[in-house]
């Protein structure tokens, strides 16, 4: 299974079949802190955004809890966020904003017939 990060629209999960390009089921419901750490991370998918940071944006008391809104966010979305110090990053490639931006692009080169596929 692949977890895609949905943030066009309500931020979300979606569960992917790894041999398809179908939705298998939605992930589980996040809490208002899990979504907003995910959607911070999001916008900077593939950059490491520091505690420090993290707790400033998502106006959180301390580093700890952003520590454990990521701990409970993890039993959601597995290893699709890496700690790396000195702080986490969203791996790139999971985020359907950059699915979307990699298929218009693809489209813009295509000939029309071919960029209809893509669709």
């Amino acid at each position: 299974m692949i977890v895609e990060v949905r943030v066009l629209g309500p931020v979300g999960l979606a569960a992917m079949d790894e041999t398809s390009a179908e939705q298998s089921k939605m992930a589980p419901a996040l809490g208002r802190a899990q979504r907003r750490l995910l959607a911070r991370l999001c916008v900077s998918a593939g950059q490491v955004v520091s505690t420090e940071r993290l707790a400033a944006d998502l106006e959180l008391a301390s580093e700890g809890a952003v520590r454990t809104t990521v701990s409970r966010l993890r039993k959601s979305v597995g290893e699709l966020i890496v700690r790396q110090p000195p702080g986490y990053y969203v791996r790139q490639g999971s985020v359907d904003t950059h699915r979307f931006a990699a298929v218009l692009a693809a489209a813009r080169m295509a000939e029309p017939v071919e960029a209809i596929d893509l669709y």
